[in-house]
């Protein structure tokens, strides 16, 4: 084992004049983020590194409960917010923190491609009305708008690589690691960890390895069926699915549709791939507003499944990101449907080229987990809206489209609940768009070091929660 770890590229450190022995905590990512720019992060990997480089006017603790970050103070009159900065909030190179960088990042959103964009459309404008006073005006109720606050676009800007947050951004080599040290005039929060790194390690058995070895301190994926000695358990808001390209045979017929949600016993797809989550029969993930507790739906979809069985057989291409976890329920969702008269190709990519495969030539059945990065089911919902940047089914539907429309304008409450149902309904039942197979929970191995460690519920880690032996 020693030779193997000695000999493997992992044991290379990165180093910093700060810290001239390492990182104190090494924390893995599992693939290399897809981008860094708050304006067009997509992926996990990219908001966990940006949740420790920058901040905006609100955010997240480690409850997940909602918190004024660099927002001191906010007054809400109507369809106006007014949000006043803290005077010792200031950028990585100790510039003062303003509300023209918030319009810089707000412009910046308007004129790109930015998958967030959308979700944004009910604010009217943003103005600087001083150096610490910023406005925010909607066209319409919103009552997602302190939560959107959290999310990297409404993040300060500015056209220099600065950060606002708690961590700045020392080193990227890319596919291997990023290295970070602590923002000297960040005060919000303290700062136990002088440096940290993120090791990207794709390999869920390499990184086990490595928490082993003591080279990595936080494993974020483990492998099956393996329990090491020190470990934590973290749900987290994230539904881990199936879905379709649905104007592609067969499943431009919802019969197919429904009548594979009548095959699969997902139960124990999840006890073959992560038998500490929650099995899943709503798109919309444990603990947020709209959940719905899983029922097994087999049985409401027989009538599809005989008509099926009669079907001239299909082949098709099923897709999925390589690494054993994603080939373990493809093989297992492979075996679940050969009561039907369906040929499946299976076919894995990496990671990268996934991404852009589904974005692309959606494949007719495809992979996917959706996180949600607001303790609200709005973004959840509006995945599969018509047009939205993230809708790779092609599914459009104008009464679904409404019924977003106007769950965003609700606060929580009985009525939004309902029409989150009625969504959830078209979703699943009516139009079966998506197969949601489990909620997350994730199982994370640390090292000895590691005295105290927090994952948020948004699978967020934050540097700043985690506490290391000297």
């Amino acid at each position: 084992m020693f030779f193997l770890l000695a000999c493997h590229p992992f044991t290379e450190k990165l180093y910093d004049a700060s810290c001239p022995l390492g990182p104190d905590v090494s924390i893995q990512l599992t693939n290399e983020p897809l981008s860094l720019d708050p304006t067009f992060v997509e992926d996990g990997a990219g908001l966990m590194v940006l949740s420790n480089t920058s901040a905006g006017l609100m955010g997240y603790n480690a409850e997940g409960q909602l918190i004024k970050k660099l927002a001191a103070s906010y007054r809400a009159t109507g369809q106006v917010y007014d949000f006043y900065l803290r005077a010792d909030a200031r950028w990585s190179d100790g510039k003062q923190i303003e509300s023209q960088d918030f319009l810089y990042a707000w412009n910046r959103l308007q004129t790109s491609g930015s998958k967030f964009r959308p979700f944004f459309e009910s604010i009217s404008s943003i103005e600087a009305i001083s150096p610490s006073h910023l406005r925010i005006k909607l066209a319409q109720p919103a009552a997602w708008l302190l939560h959107a606050l959290t999310l990297p676009p409404m993040y300060p800007q500015r056209p220099q690589m600065v950060f606002s947050g708690p961590y700045v951004l020392k080193k990227h080599l890319r596919d291997r690691a990023l290295f970070l040290v602590k923002n000297p005039y960040w005060s919000i929060t303290a700062q136990s960890i002088q440096c940290a790194e993120f090791l990207i390690v794709s390999d869920d058995m390499t990184a086990l390895r490595l928490v082993g070895s003591q080279r990595l301190d936080v494993a974020t994926r483990l492998p099956l069926f393996h329990e090491p000695k020190k470990t934590v358990s973290e749900p987290f808001f994230a539904t881990y699915y199936l879905s379709f390209a649905t104007t592609k045979k067969p499943f431009d017929d919802v019969r197919w549709r429904r009548a594979l949600v009548g095959a699969l016993d997902k139960e124990t797809i999840v006890n073959a791939l992560s038998p500490h989550s929650r099995p899943a029969s709503s798109w919309i993930p444990f603990g947020i507003e709209g959940y719905e507790s899983f029922v097994d739906e087999r049985a409401l979809f027989q009538e599809d499944m005989e008509w099926a069985k009669k079907q001239v057989p299909y082949s098709f291409e099923f897709a999925f990101d390589a690494n054993p976890r994603n080939q373990r329920m493809a093989e297992k969702i492979h075996y679940d449907l050969k009561m039907l008269p369906l040929q499946i190709a299976l076919k894995q990519y990496d990671w990268r080229t996934y991404v852009a495969t589904i974005r692309l030539r959606t494949p007719p059945l495809f992979r996917f987990a959706r996180l949600s990065p607001l303790a609200d089911p709005s973004l959840h919902l509006a995945v599969f809206t018509s047009g939205d940047p993230s809708n790779f089914s092609g599914f459009s539907d104008p009464r679904y489209d409404a019924l977003v429309a106007r769950i965003m304008t609700l606060a929580p409450s009985a009525l939004r609940r309902q029409l989150i149902a009625e969504a959830q309904h078209i979703l699943l039942r009516e139009q079966t768009v998506v197969i949601p197979l489990y909620h997350y929970v994730s199982r994370i191995a640390l090292s000895e070091k590691v005295k105290a460690f927090r994952m948020n519920p948004f699978g967020m880690i934050q540097i700043t929660d985690i506490q290391v032996q000297p």
